[in-house]
C-alpha cells in the first residue's frame, strides 16, 4: 500500500510547475514533427502532384499516385492532431506570464486548426 501511495504522490508532483523542461522538450518534439510532416505534405507531395493551373493534370497526377496522395492526406491530419497538445502544452508552460495573453495566442491558433486539412486541397481548385 505505501509504495502505491508513493508513487500516487509522486505522479502528483509532476505538474508543469515542477517539471517545465519535460513539457517543452515535448513541445518541442511536436513542433519538429509537425515541420516533419507539414514539410511533407506540403512541400514533397505538392510539387510533385499537384500541377498549377491545370486541375485535370493535378486529377491525373493524384489518379497515377494515389499512395502518395494518402500519406499527405494522412500527413496533414497528423498535423492537426499533433498540434492539439501543442496547443494545451503552450497553455500551461505560458499560463504564468500572463492568462489573458496566452488564451489570446491558442484561440487564435485554435480556429483555423479544423480548416487545415481542406485549406491544403484548395490550392488545385
Amino acid at each position: 500500500m505505501r509504495s502505491i501511495e508513493r508513487r500516487l504522490r509522486t505522479m502528483a508532483n509532476k505538474t508543469v510547475e515542477n517539471y517545465p523542461q519535460r513539457y517543452a522538450r515535448i513541445g518541442g518534439a511536436l513542433y519538429l514533427a509537425i515541420i516533419v510532416f507539414g514539410a511533407f505534405a506540403e512541400g514533397f507531395v505538392a510539387n510533385k502532384l499537384v500541377v498549377s493551373g491545370n486541375s485535370a493534370a493535378t486529377a491525373a497526377n493524384i489518379l497515377g499516385s494515389p499512395g502518395l496522395w494518402r500519406m499527405s492526406v494522412a500527413a496533414d491530419l497528423l498535423v492537426v492532431l499533433f498540434a492539439v497538445p501543442l496547443l494545451w502544452i503552450e497553455y500551461l508552460l505560458l499560463r504564468p506570464v500572463s492568462k489573458q495573453l496566452v488564451l489570446l495566442a491558442v484561440r487564435s491558433t485554435w480556429c483555423p486548426l479544423p480548416l487545415r486539412p481542406s485549406a491544403s486541397c484548395s490550392c488545385w481548385w
